[in-house]
């Protein structure tokens, strides 16, 4: 099976989904138009304090599961969190729901226990549920939420009944013969040292979470016997410059999702800005040859996006947040730290303290202030206390 891209999705007919009365129309230019549901088409939508749960609106039982198709589009990142919510969905009422997703990244999903395979589900007995963040987001710096809760908040409103988070984290699962598989490392180097990935690039959309790509070589070049594996997505709309050193493997537009899951298995450690990495670090188990239960993680933040809604409680998370006038209130959301010319609304949203560094890169303020050597330090600690 290939992973090059989400599956051929088929089309919904009109009208003969199950209907909630609590639901509204699709329309043919939603952002989940690329499931190729048909405008008009009927999705969940909020129920009002007071109304009945979508189990006593369809009389669910354990004998008449009600069948749900969960639909998230956005980045790989935010997919890993919406897994938590279907985990938790599952926990907290057991054999009333059978879920089936519809994502812009489906290999997350393999292997994992809650969701029904898909092509089981007719379109004549399914409610269909887009699921979304966007309110969290809004109350991210009142410092009482965290990224996890926004897709539990999304959901209970639309199903009428509580989801409690059980784990603060998402679920990626594996399959015992992907555990069994040599890592990537092992393939190049036929040897199995402990390796640390990293993560020294962005996407064009969110620029803002660049730190300084020399300073992601100087830690590199700080553990010369360290093997690390830079890792990132290749075309037009990433940026990864090759890291240098006989201690880096460069797999920038080599790994696949599942790959790279199965490289996060393996990993000792990860070094990354807030982006896919971080969130799988948190959601994959690690292998057993390590002695310690939970990925050491080192997270460079900056003051894009408040503690309290982004790090996991087992990373560091390097932040500022209050220091600069600009994230006075928390995270300032910004996207870009310069205007890219595409055309994209981001343009304008743009940092308010661009820091030109000496490489001719520039960053934003709140990047500056974290060290290479901060993220060395820690990374020293990491390597004294867990290994």
């Amino acid at each position: 099976m290939t992973h090059g891209g989400p599956p051929r999705l088929q089309r919904e007919p009109a009208g003969e989904a199950k209907v909630s009365k609590y639901s509204t129309k699709f329309t043919k230019d939603s952002m989940y138009a690329q499931f190729r549901l048909k405008a008009g088409s009927l999705l969940l939508d909020y129920r009002p304090k007071g109304a009945d749960s979508i189990i006593e609106e369809f009389k669910v039982t354990l004998t008449n599961p009600l069948k749900l198709r969960l639909y998230h589009n956005l980045s790989p990142g935010d997919i890993v969190v919406f897994t938590a919510v279907i985990r938790d969905l599952h926990k907290a009422y057991p054999g009333l729901f059978v879920t089936d997703v519809r994502t812009s990244v489906q290999p997350l999903f393999e292997n994992n226990p809650h969701i029904t395979d898909h092509g089981t589900f007719t379109g004549s007995d399914v409610v269909h549920v887009q699921c979304q963040y966007s309110k969290g987001i809004a109350n991210s710096n009142q410092g009482n939420k965290h990224f996890i809760t926004a897709f539990h908040d999304d959901l209970e409103r639309k199903l009428g009944m509580p989801i409690p988070v059980t784990a603060g984290r998402g679920e990626v699962f594996l399959e015992e013969k992907e555990k069994q598989w040599s890592s990537r490392v092992w393939e190049i180097l036929e040897a199995d040292p402990p390796f640390w990935i990293i993560d020294a690039g962005r996407k064009n959309d969110f620029t803002n979470k660049l730190w300084a790509l020399d300073r992601f070589q100087a830690v590199v070049d700080a553990f010369p016997n360290t093997t690390f594996v830079q890792i990132g997505a290749a075309g037009a709309n990433h940026h990864h410059p090759p890291l240098k050193g006989e201690n880096v493997i460069n797999e920038v537009g080599k790994t696949n999702i599942r790959q790279l899951i199965r490289l996060m298995y393996h990993a000792a450690g990860v070094i990354t800005p807030v982006s896919f990495p971080m969130h799988l670090s948190a959601a994959t188990p690690i292998h057993s040859k390590h002695r310690f239960k939970h990925r050491p993680t080192i997270v460079i933040a900056g003051s894009r996006e408040p503690a309290s809604w982004e790090a996991y409680t087992n990373h560091t998370y390097l932040d500022n947040c209050g220091i600069l006038p600009c994230s006075g209130a928390g995270g300032c959301w910004k996207a870009r730290i310069e205007a890219l010319g595409d055309g994209d609304k981001k343009d304008k949203d743009l940092c308010t303290k661009p820091v030109k560094l000496a490489t001719g890169q520039t960053i934003p303020k709140c990047m500056d202030l974290i060290t290479a050597e901060q993220v060395i330090s820690i990374m020293k600690q990491y390597m004294e206390y867990t290994y």
